[in-house]
């Protein structure tokens, strides 16, 4: 465990070194405090007390962006050092926790950075709204955590198998486009098509095929509140159930998350370098 300590708080400080991710966090952060200050501020002048619109605005900026970083980091990280990568590969480690440890120091710096924007727009519905609404950022905050986990893993696995940093740019970019963009859409395809697949099980399927839609979902379930996704997302709350769906979808997160990083242990291992 010392090793992966050693390897993780590297990592760390490699990552926060980076200008493109430091970039990224600024922008990031005064998104969120713009997205939350406004929202509050919306619904304090129309006299509406409900947190839907600004949970569902930060949900889909969370869902868009996290991704995508999550996945770019380690293809640079992992595809722009190779010479130190090899040198510490020739000392006598186990790969697994060099991975771990570069795993596990890439979360934190990209933690840290996602997180505290989330953090920041909660004090600001703090100051203006009150207390109320923090469990809202709170389970933000948490969903957050679990896609930054779920895709570092995937990002470490299409760089080690791609090796070459163009080839894993472009393979993420490709995933996170199919995943966040195109994915709903041919769901979308099948169910205006009329499939022979009743609805509800189409759509269910989907939504654990897809981790983004699972965590999606989550949200919905966890808030108690359907309304800012119309009518589909009640049926889906419906058929799910309360927290029966909550655990399912949980479990399905963590399931394609440990599946990542597993295939990225066993891709690290065979790596050649």
């Amino acid at each position: 465990m010392r090793i992966v300590r050693i390897i993780a708080f590297r990592e760390f400080l490699d990552a926060l070194h980076s200008r493109w991710l430091f970039g990224f966090g600024v922008l990031f952060a005064v998104l969120t405090i713009a997205i939350s200050a406004y929202g509050v501020s919306a619904a304090q002048s129309i006299e509406y007390r409900g947190f839907s619109q600004v949970s569902a605005s930060l949900l889909n900026l969370i869902l868009f962006t996290v991704p995508m970083v999550s996945m770019i980091l380690p293809a640079l990280s992992l595809t722009t050092d190779e010479e130190t990568l090899l040198i510490l590969l020739t000392q006598p480690l186990d790969r697994a926790q060099v991975l771990i440890g570069k795993y596990l120091g890439m979360a934190g710096a990209l933690g840290s950075t996602l997180l505290g924007g989330i953090l920041l727009g909660g004090l600001v519905v703090l100051v203006q709204a009150g207390p109320g609404y923090l469990a809202s950022f709170l389970l933000l905050m948490l969903l957050t955590a679990m896609l930054i986990g779920l895709f570092l893993a995937l990002g470490i696995s299409i760089a080690v198998f791609s090796r070459e940093r163009a080839r894993a740019m472009g393979t993420c970019l490709g995933v996170w486009f199919f995943v966040v963009i195109l994915y709903d859409l041919l769901v979308f395809g099948l169910t205006v098509a009329g499939p022979a697949i009743p609805l509800k099980t189409l759509l269910l399927t989907a939504i654990v095929l897809n981790p983004v839609d699972a965590i999606r979902v989550l949200y919905l379930l966890a808030v108690g509140n359907n309304s800012f996704v119309g009518a589909t997302g009640a049926v889906i709350a419906q058929a799910m159930g309360g927290t029966a769906g909550i655990l399912l979808l949980g479990a399905v997160t963590l399931g394609w998350t440990l599946a990542a990083l597993a295939a990225s242990i066993l891709l690290f291992k065979r790596l050649d370098l």
